[in-house]
């Protein structure tokens, strides 16, 4: 067993598999069998050299460098040719195992739920040819890489939707299922095997917090997006928030009105092993941010929230601008102990949005200065504040206007 750094391809040879890491989280999986199948010993490159952080397998048990004990902790013992492993690195890498291939074809055993699989074969092919099985007797639910990328039912395309493609070699996948099943898995058909994809364009306005793979992502479907009466550009782009984290982002480079299109925007949950907020919070209320090349839009989607590893499906349409100032209601009123505001400028200028108590006390400023004109949401943590009665003012220009919110602990 070896690790090297490479500039990220993966090559087998001979009874050589090289799996390539990048940088934040990834899933693998052996088509091999090494001699010593002690996981900890497999991934000793990676522990020797420091660019492990942490493995995870579909129990949760770990493998992890215990500070009070000074040493790696494996609860995941010895690697198996069914399971794929969720593996994060702090560089790019590449782990070289060397071993007898595995006998195929090979039943994997899945429970209702999400599984972390394996891809033992040694060559790729089409994801849902491997899934057809599953697919045929309805227990399939959905399955993601560790790009995020999904395959799922789609209902308002009365079809399944394919964004993985192929399965490959030293790839692992998540499969969720309703019912306990067995996936088989034997070589396939080379000549089914895509091969033409579109390269993906990068957001340039919208930066997520996240870096490299998402972490137990969620799947966003866009099925339309419109600015004012006209459908949004090719090159906008749709950046998604958990209050002001960016979690994830996409670029419209296909139009959305075709009723089979859609944008699939992956977005990351917050990552336990970082020491900043760089994903969304499972339950929090997801904000949805337009840019078409000048000016940034919010789009209201609604009380739709983030759920880990959850599918939603929504529309953009976007006004072009207020016409008016506006204090919407917040939501939720009444509020333990955050509640979100959202207001609208007709022109840029200085604003002001505060809070008063009963008494007519100030007792919190959430905006005071300069703002564009747009839509904006914000979000009062009231956690410090007792239960009662409070009035949100928002001034801008001659605008004034008052809100009554209720907080009860």
């Amino acid at each position: 067993l070896a690790v090297k750094f490479c500039d990220g391809s993966c090559t087998d040879m001979g009874n050589d598999q090289s799996i390539a890491l990048t940088n934040g989280w990834n899933i693998m999986s052996f088509n091999m069998t090494p001699e010593d199948i002690d996981m900890l010993s497999i991934l000793a490159g990676l522990t020797d050299n420091g660019s492990l952080v942490k493995v995870q397998d579909e129990t949760g048990a770990a493998i992890e460098y215990i500070s009070f004990l000074s040493q790696w902790s494996n609860n995941i013992g010895n690697m198996a040719a069914t399971e794929g492993y969720y593996v994060k690195v702090n560089q790019g890498a590449t782990l070289t195992a060397t071993g007898s291939p595995v006998d195929l074809p090979l039943d994997i055993d899945l429970t209702i739920g999400w599984n972390i699989i394996s891809y033992p074969a040694q060559n790729p092919q089409v994801a849902l040819d491997a899934l057809s099985g599953l697919i045929d007797n309805n227990s399939l639910v959905k399955v993601q890489d560790e790009t995020g990328a999904a395959i799922e039912y789609i209902s308002f395309l009365s079809q399944w939707s394919n964004n993985i493609g192929n399965f490959k070699s030293g790839e692992g996948y998540y499969v969720k299922v309703n019912q306990a099943a067995t996936l088989t898995i034997d070589e396939g058909d080379m000549s089914l095997v895509r091969t033409a994809y579109k390269d993906k364009v990068e957001p340039v306005h919208f930066t997520p917090a996240f870096a490299g793979n998402p972490y137990l992502p969620m799947n966003l479907y866009i099925l339309s997006a419109s600015i004012g009466d006209k459908p949004a550009d090719l090159g906008t782009e749709v950046g998604i928030y958990d209050n002001d984290v960016c979690v994830g982002a996409a670029v419209i480079v296909e139009t959305l009105e075709p009723e089979s299109s859609y944008l699939s925007i992956p977005v990351s949950q917050d990552d336990p092993t970082t020491d900043m907020r760089d994903g969304y919070i499972p339950g929090s209320k997801i904000d949805v941010r337009v840019f078409d090349g000048e000016r940034e839009y919010v789009a209201h989607v609604g009380d739709l929230v983030f759920t880990s590893q959850g599918t939603e499906v929504m529309s953009l349409d976007i006004s072009a601008g207020p016409t008016s100032y506006r204090l919407y209601a917040n939501y939720p009123n009444p509020f333990n102990p955050t509640t979100t505001i959202s207001y609208d400028l007709s022109k840029e200028g200085e604003v002001s949005l505060i809070v008063y108590n009963i008494l007519g006390e100030l007792v919190h400023t959430m905006v005071s200065g300069y703002q564009k004109a747009g839509s904006y949401n914000i979000t009062w943590d009231a956690s410090a504040y007792a239960s009662g009665v409070y009035f949100i003012i928002m001034e801008a220009g001659t605008f004034r206007e008052t809100s009554k919110v209720l907080l009860i602990k």
